[in-house]
């Protein structure tokens, strides 16, 4: 059996009713659902007013050591209850990655400046097998 109250916009509830009735849970006792609602309306705005300050400005990291100063700041800021642990999740992720492409990008790099020292003395590359 169905529930036979009505939603905000007018259509029949279509929820399950309790046992023994023919409303359902929201719709059993008057304004349980309206009230829920109101609940809800003011936890989002609890939350929208306290939520954390946005993260200060800053340059991208450009080193490795600039990634280890970015990480041990997040600790910080996580152990003081600053910045939200998920957050920081996503920081110490792309920070693992950046630093990847910051050592293939010095390994690419150093091997330019390899060959191409080794073209001003005209040697060619030396392949061993």
């Amino acid at each position: 059996m169905t529930c036979g109250g009505k939603r905000k916009d007018g259509k029949p509830c279509g929820a399950h009713a309790v046992h023994g009735t023919d409303r359902c849970y929201l719709h059993s006792e008057g304004n349980r659902a309206s009230l829920l609602g109101k609940q809800g309306r003011i936890v989002q705005l609890v939350a929208q007013q306290t939520a954390r300050p946005a993260l200060p400005e800053m340059m991208p990291p450009a080193t490795a050591q600039d990634i280890r100063i970015l990480l041990a700041n997040v600790i910080i800021e996580i152990r003081s209850a600053k910045l939200d642990c998920k957050v920081g999740n996503s920081i110490a992720l792309l920070a693992g990655t950046l630093l990847r492409a910051i050592g293939e990008s010095d390994i690419e790099q150093r091997l330019s400046a390899v060959e191409a020292a080794l073209r001003q003395k005209g040697l060619q590359r030396v392949w061993r097998t």
